[in-house]
Formats: structure tokens, sequence, C-alpha cells
């Protein structure tokens, strides 16, 4: 970067730098791109930049003022500002839990349709959409298919897990066949992970539309709209062990002191939402690249309640708070 930055000033180049400063898609607020793919932007907003979401100073911040100091032929005034504190909080366990079917109840009120519809439809703009129905019997072996998936629809049987869709990137095979007379239970958690920023896909409607079994659409739904900002009435209680479907996980953080800056690492998880002292740090996904979420100190007080959305399921319960980012 800095050789870059000096080979610019070289050829007599005037240049910005974006960006300047990293940053943070706090809650839902991140955006996507979509040429061949549907790619939505991660919760860091880092972007290499010279200083780091956190405000940190950088190595390349550092490169990129020594080659000021050279064009400019004289040293710059010295730096008296220091990056904020940073501290490892070790492990915590989330020893409450809650399914989002379980929830479901205290948390959002159906907007009953025939056809399913997208989420602005039911005035809805950000967060996640459950879409639930029951089937009846008999019915053929026929596919689980989508006219519309914007972005990600997690689908459920009877409240066990089946597969994922996802806009682009992932089409799973899911059929339900159903003898005469026999019903079962459809649950689709549907998220929007980002609206497109830019390009032929801006009208970026969100939600799922046109659900069929083959070709056959199947009409009745309850739409259950889940913004995710107030928490407080789910039904949370103690457990342990593996998480098997969609669930707020829920505990407490004590701290002694002056609270510092940190990062949550998600070893463990696959995908879903953190939200702190009632506020949305942003998204996790398994596949990376980023794989902790920056936690600023001022949202820390001396007892603090985190609560994880998991979307899918998993494997742990517990959660690292740590030191250093880990971006990828």
């Amino acid at each position: 970067l800095a050789g870059l930055f000096n080979d610019m000033l070289e050829a007599g180049a005037s240049l910005n730098f974006y960006m300047f400063h990293g940053g943070t898609n706090f809650g839902f607020m991140n955006g996507a791109n979509h040429y061949e793919f549907y790619e939505p932007t991660i919760t860091s907003y880092d972007y290499n930049a010279l200083l780091s979401e956190a405000g940190d100073i950088t190595p390349a911040y550092l490169a990129v003022r020594k080659i000021v100091e050279k064009f400019n032929g004289e040293p710059l005034p010295p730096l008296t500002v220091k990056n904020s504190e940073k501290k490892a909080y070790g492990k915590l366990d989330l020893t409450e839990r809650a399914s989002i079917f379980e929830s479901l109840p205290y948390i959002s009120k159906p907007v009953h349709t025939a056809a399913p519809k997208f989420m602005e439809d039911i005035g809805q703009y950000y967060g996640f959409t459950m879409y639930s129905t029951e089937l009846e019997g008999p019915r053929e072996d026929w596919e689980l298919g989508f006219n519309a998936v914007h972005d990600r629809a997690v689908v459920y049987v009877d409240g066990e897990f089946k597969g994922i869709y996802e806009r682009t990137r992932r089409d799973d095979k899911i059929r339900i066949p159903l003898e005469k007379g026999e019903k079962k239970k459809l649950d689709i958690l549907c998220e929007n992970m980002g609206r497109v920023n830019y390009g032929t896909h801006m009208s970026d409607h969100k939600g799922l539309r046109g659900i069929r079994f083959g070709g056959q659409y199947h009409f009745g739904w309850d739409m259950y709209p889940l913004p995710m900002k107030d928490l407080s009435a789910v039904p949370f209680k103690e457990e342990k062990g593996d998480v098997k479907v969609a669930s707020f996980l829920r505990g407490y953080l004590d701290i002694e002191g002056k609270p510092c800056d940190t990062f949550i690492r998600l070893d463990g998880f696959h995908k879903g939402i953190v939200i702190v002292n009632g506020f949305n740090l942003g998204r996790y996904w398994s596949i990376g690249p980023q794989k902790a979420l920056y936690l600023p100190g001022s949202l820390l007080k001396e007892d603090n309640e985190i609560i994880i959305l998991e979307t899918e399921g998993c494997k742990t319960d517990s959660v690292t708070i740590q030191a250093e980012p880990m971006l990828g």
C-alpha cells in the first residue's frame, strides 16, 4: 500500500483514501453486491483502512505517514493519540435458550395471507420473517420450490431442520410426500441479508414468493415478521447441549472496572446475529471471512446480557470474547 502511494505521488497524481477509517455494519445495515452472484457485505466494513473499525492506528497508517513525511520534506507533528484499550473477557457460556418456534407467539403477530408475500408487502423492511403453513395429504413426492428467495430460507418440517435455499448459491432438494389424511407443519425462516447497493438488481424486495411443490403452488400462510428489535419477551429457560433448531441463546457477562473494546468469536456457530444489551452487533456466518464481531466498550457495563440468534443449529453453546479481531 505504501509503495503504491509513493508511486502515485512520484507520478504527480492526487488521491484520496477509500476508506481512511474502517467501520462496522451494525444491526442489519450491511448492503450487498450482485454481479454474477448475490454477495452480501460482511459486518466489519474494515476495508483494510488506515484506521481500523475500532479506530486503531494500523501498520499501513504508519507506513503511509512515512511517505507523507518524505514528500513533505520534514517530519509531521508527533502522534499524541493511542489505540483504545482492548480486553479478552474469555469464554462465555450461554446457559439459557428458547427455540424460534416457542418464541414466535411472544415476539411476533402473524399476518394471514393466501399466497406468500415479500416482507415489504406486510410493512417489514429488515430482519427475518417466518413463513408457516400446514400441509395435508395426499401429496405426491414433489420437490419444494420457490419463484423467489431473497435471500436465505431455512426449512423446517414439524420442527425438524430439512435444508436451506439461498438466493444464488445453495439449493437443497427437499421433498415432503404425505399419505391421505396425513398432516405436517412447514416453517420457513427467511433472512433479509442486505439490499443490493447499486446496479441492475437494486429493486431488491426481500422474502419469499411463489412457494410450490413441483408445479403446484401452495396457499394459506401465516407470515411472522421478526425485525428483532425487542427480545424481552423471549421465554428463555436453562438448557445445555446441541442446538438442533433455530434458537435464541443467552448468557451474562460480568465486568469489573472500566469496560474495554473487545471481539466476540463464534467458533462452532453457523449463521445468525449477536445482540448485546439490546444492541444488534450484526451478522456472523461460519463461511467467513470474518470470524469475530467488534464489540465497542461503550456498549458494555457492569452486567451485560448477550443474546445470539443461531438460525440453523450448532453443537456449541459458548463464545469466546477476545482482544483481537479476526477478519480473515
